[in-house]
């Protein structure tokens, strides 16, 4: 009996079992990419992530999260981006060998050098969509959605104005909306996403979401602040007439406030 783990042994490639991660960079063309995306087995929703600038806060993202995005969206969902990993995982190029069989070292040849992923090459796909009202230049960034390659129908989310680190909740939560409709019908599963991404509800929902995370960041990160103008709040309605609160509740909420504040902890 040997102490320790045992020696790592490499599998041949007939004894791998590739598991389906279906994060997939775009094509040379549109034309490419639906043939590349047809490969694909068990796929029910595609994403294409339009983002014509490299230099988005999206783009960044999807280039820095890469791994955790892939297996976020299941084996069922096909993420399509212009923004490749920064670095491959050995275990995603191995997938990708298993997947693509003989036409595996061409399509990394292309994705390695960027063909066809240069600046503005999401603009290639404003046509390849039937949408209501029709897509346009003008609506990039934005994610399209279809279920069916052989039926042009797909819905889209405009790409809001946040920042980097609020934009991958937002990518995240849109693979959530879609990955929880795969096992919709398909007469109906576009529409079911659509009212879950796209409805001005689903819009208002996603903002008020990241506005409430805010709010619970700052106050954990400045809890004798906001205690003390919550306070202060109340003192200021009290004095109002506007809450009606006893002499001595008011001078107890005085006294906690004044001795939050000489603390000295963080405000």
């Amino acid at each position: 009996m040997t102490d320790g783990p045992e020696p790592y042994i490499p599998l041949s490639d007939a004894e791998l079992e590739f598991d389906k991660r279906f994060n997939v960079p775009a094509g040379p063309s549109p034309a490419a990419t639906r043939a590349l995306l047809a490969k694909l087995e068990g796929i029910r929703a595609y994403a294409f992530l339009l983002l014509p600038d490299p230099k988005h806060p999206l783009a960044q993202v999807v280039s820095d999260h890469w791994d955790l995005l892939d297996h976020r969206g299941g084996d069922r969902l096909a993420l399509v981006v212009f923004q490749p990993p920064k670095e491959w995982a050995a275990a995603s190029v191995d997938r990708w060998k298993g997947r693509l069989g003989d036409d595996f070292a061409a399509t990394w040849q292309q994705w390695q050098s960027g063909y066809g992923l240069e600046p503005g090459a999401a603009y290639d796909y404003v046509g390849e969509f039937k949408t209501t009202p029709p897509l346009t230049a003008g609506d990039l960034p934005c994610v399209v959605v279809t279920c069916d390659l052989g039926r042009p129908e797909a819905i889209v989310r405009s790409v809001p104005n946040w920042p980097a680190g609020d934009l991958l909740g937002f990518l995240s939560d849109v693979i959530d909306v879609v990955v929880a409709h795969l096992d919709d019908p398909i007469e109906t599963r576009l529409d079911a996403i659509a009212h879950d991404l796209t409805s001005t509800q689903a819009k208002a929902r996603a903002s008020l979401g990241r506005i409430s995370h805010k709010v619970v960041d700052y106050v954990v990160a400045n809890p004798i602040k906001v205690v003390t103008l919550g306070i202060d709040l109340a003192l200021a309605l009290a004095t109002g007439g506007v809450l009606p609160l006893a002499a001595g509740v008011t001078n107890l909420l005085k006294q906690v406030r004044d001795w939050l504040k000489g603390t000295g902890a963080k405000s």
